[in-house]
């Protein structure tokens, strides 16, 4: 009895071990599956963000990257968006992100670079507009943004992002070409396309504060009879003879000097540095460029003639309203004298009739 009761017992036993076996052997398998279940879900996501992330970030201009900078100064891309490789006409699988960046760089743009990269080594977020030549021989405008983000054993890591900004430099190019030319024409005189009074008071202005050698000189070229000119022959032909005029005044003067159309039939000459002897022989330069030959005009000739008055700042002393009036002072001074002739505003504030 003693022996069938063990044998039952350690049937029991025997069973009840099995039962145990199998449920653990159950659970770790159900928990197994449950965990390869939840892994594959994840998988699965991770995989929809990856690709969601991949046609964002290709779908945008900007191209985001990580990069690493060791203690000698190499680099070695961590990580970077597609679109890296199309900015500089690259193949996708140009190779290190970074490095090709370095490679395909403007050659007068490479020191600024290399200021910004170390800049970013020393721990200082930096950010640079720079050049790049891709794969085409195309130069392009980029603009970077890069800061650290952390130090391995002096491996510094830098995130950044680079966008092509061309098509930006171009317009900012031609807008200030289009102020540049809107500027100067604001400082043309529309006919004969010398420069018109404005220009001329502000580089009187200007001159007078800023003395060359010596104080300049002011002339001041009125054409005689002119109204005559446009009452017998027309307006056209006196816009001719204007034009005329300004080209054979240019012709003789240097470069530092400015002609200018002071309103009229008067032109105007600032010459800076000249000494009162020197304009008086530039004032008979000009009136002989005028009147040694006619003008050939709309058919006809035309004898010109013309007054001049001078006037010399009297070592920086003379504003430039003061400078103007003595040269037109001169000028009525020639006109009265006969016409066809040169009038120099003297120290003592009298006029000085040309030798």
């Amino acid at each position: 009895m003693e022996a069938s009761s063990i044998g039952w017992a350690l049937a029991f036993v025997g069973f009840a071990t099995a039962v145990s076996v199998a449920y653990a052997f159950w659970r770790t398998t159900r928990r197994l599956d449950m965990a390869l279940r939840l892994a594959r879900e994840r998988s699965s996501e991770l995989a929809h963000q990856t690709e969601m992330i991949r046609r964002i970030t290709g779908a945008i201009d900007e191209c985001f990257y990580t990069y690493a900078i060791d203690r000698n100064g190499r680099v070695k891309t961590r990580f970077a968006t597609p679109g890296w490789s199309s900015i500089l006409a690259l193949p996708g699988d140009a190779g290190d992100a970074t490095v090709a960046w370095q490679l395909a760089l403007h050659p007068d743009d490479a020191l600024a670079h290399e200021a910004a990269r170390e800049r970013v080594r020393a721990g200082e977020p930096t950010d640079l507009e720079f050049r790049v030549v891709d794969a085409n021989g195309q130069e392009r405008w980029l603009w970077s943004r890069e800061r650290p983000v952390d130090d391995e054993d002096g491996v510094v890591l830098v995130d950044g992002v680079v966008s092509d900004v061309s098509a930006r430099k171009l317009a900012e190019g031609e807008l200030a070409v289009a102020h540049a030319e809107a500027e100067r024409l604001l400082r043309l005189d529309a006919l004969t396309e010398i420069y018109n009074r404005r220009h001329f008071s502000e580089s009187l202005g200007f001159e007078l504060a800023h003395p060359r050698r010596a104080a300049p000189a002011v002339l001041l070229i009125d054409l005689d009879h002119f109204k005559r000119v446009n009452d017998e022959h027309g307006h056209l032909t006196g816009d001719a003879i204007l034009q005329a005029a300004a080209g054979r005044i240019a012709s003789i003067l240097r470069r530092s000097d400015t002609l200018a159309r002071w309103g009229g039939e008067e032109f105007a000459i600032l010459a800076p540095g000249t000494s009162r002897a020197g304009a008086l022989r530039l004032a008979e330069r000009a009136r002989h460029a005028l009147g040694d030959r006619p003008v050939r005009a709309v058919g006809v000739d035309i004898d010109l003639r013309a007054s001049i008055g001078v006037a010399v700042a009297a070592d920086g002393r003379l504003t430039p309203d003061a400078l103007m009036k003595a040269a037109d002072d001169a000028l009525y001074d020639a006109k009265h004298a006969g016409r066809d002739c040169v009038r120099v505003y003297g120290s003592d504030h009298a006029p000085v009739t040309a030798g």
